[in-house]
């Protein structure tokens, strides 16, 4: 195999991060029209909670 210099790959964090907020809301959309809007919220809020001692 030939030699092929190594150069550096497009940033794919900011769209990732995007769909991933896409999922979570649909999610979360989903579990209100289930189970209603006491427990999305509920979620919603235990989630940031989880991602702010995640980033401690």
């Amino acid at each position: 195999m030939r030699e092929r210099p190594v150069r550096p790959v497009e940033n794919y964090t900011k769209p990732f991060l995007v769909m991933a907020y896409v999922v979570v809301f649909t999610l979360l959309l989903l579990v209100w029209d289930i189970w209603g809007y006491a427990t999305a919220l509920i979620l919603g809020v235990s989630g940031i909670g989880l991602l702010r001692l995640w980033r401690r």
